[in-house]
C-alpha cells in the first residue's frame, strides 16, 4: 500500500526512489488482472477462428428433393439449406456457390459455414482442388497395407508379408482405408468409360457391410465416402459412413 508515513520505511529510507517503486506496485496490481482478461480474450478468438475452419471441412454437399444443393454434417443434419443451382467444396471455410443463372452463366458467391455471403469476388477463393480431409486416421488401421492379387479373374488382398487375408472373390477393388474398402462383387456387362463404379463395401476380413451401387467413387472425404448415383457426376451425391451406413440429409 502506498504511504507517506517515513516510519513505514524502515532505516529512514523514504525517498523519492522509493516513492517511483510505491506507485510502480501500485501500477501492477491493478494492472495485472487487466492482462489476463486480455489474454482470455485473445485465446478465446483464437479458438472460435480454430473452430470456424474445422467447420468448413466437415460440411458435406447434398442434392435434395428439389434438384438444389445444401450442406449437412457427417451425422446427416442440414447446417445450409439447399438453396444453391451448384456448390462446390468448401475450402478454408469458403464455398464458392450459385443460386442463378445469368446469360446461360451461373452467377457465383462465396458463403462461409454459416451460409453467409462473404464475397463475390474470384480472387477471394483457393481453389476447391486443395480440400483438405477434416479427419485422419489417428490410429492406423493394419489393412491400409493390404495388397490386392489376382487369381481366375478375380481379386483378393494379400497382407504386407504375403499370406492371404481375403480370398479372390471380386471383380474390382480399390484400396482400404480407415479399415474399409470399395469392390464389385458382381461382374458388369456395360461400364460406362470414365466411370469409378463399385457396388459393395468391404470390411479387413472381407465381409460385405452394404451392397450399394457407387458412381465416380470418390473414397473418404473428411469422415464419409462420398459418390454419386449415376456415372459423369449424375443422379446427386451420397455418403457412407465407415460402418456402411448411409447418411441421409435430416434437418
Amino acid at each position: 500500500m502506498y504511504s507517506e508515513n517515513p516510519a513505514d520505511f524502515p532505516n529512514g529510507s523514504f525517498s523519492f526512489a522509493n516513492l517511483v517503486h510505491t506507485n510502480q506496485t501500485i501500477y501492477e496490481h491493478f494492472n495485472t488482472p487487466i492482462k489476463t482478461l486480455r489474454t482470455t480474450i485473445i485465446l478465446f478468438l483464437i479458438l472460435v477462428s480454430c473452430l470456424s475452419f474445422g467447420q468448413g471441412n466437415g460440411l458435406y454437399k447434398f442434392r435434395s428433393e428439389n434438384g438444389k444443393y445444401g450442406f449437412m454434417d457427417k451425422h446427416g443434419k442440414i447446417q445450409i439449406k439447399a438453396e444453391y443451382l451448384f456448390v462446390n467444396d468448401f475450402d478454408g471455410g469458403i464455398c464458392k456457390v450459385s443460386k442463378e443463372i445469368n446469360n446461360k452463366n451461373y452467377k457465383w458467391i462465396f458463403i462461409n459455414t454459416l451460409g453467409q455471403i462473404t464475397s463475390s469476388d474470384k480472387k477471394n477463393f483457393r481453389s476447391a482442388n486443395n480440400y483438405s480431409s477434416e479427419t485422419k486416421a489417428k490410429v492406423g488401421f493394419t489393412s491400409d497395407t493390404f495388397v490386392p492379387f489376382q487369381k481366375n479373374g478375380l481379386l483378393g488382398f494379400k497382407g504386407d508379408n504375403g499370406r492371404v487375408i481375403i480370398e479372390p472373390k471380386f471383380y474390382k477393388v480399390d484400396k482400404f482405408k480407415n479399415g474399409v474398402c470399395a469392390v464389385r462383387v458382381n461382374q458388369v456387362q456395360f461400364e460406362v468409360a470414365g466411370d469409378y463404379f463399385f457396388n459393395a463395401l468391404i470390411d479387413e476380413n472381407g465381409k460385405v457391410l452394404i451392397e450399394i451401387e457407387m458412381h465416380c467413387y470418390m473414397g473418404f472425404q473428411g469422415e464419409l465416402i462420398e459418390f454419386y448415383g449415376g456415372p459423369h457426376f449424375i443422379g446427386g451425391v451420397y455418403y457412407l459412413n465407415k460402418n456402411g451406413k448411409k447418411i441421409n440429409p435430416t434437418q
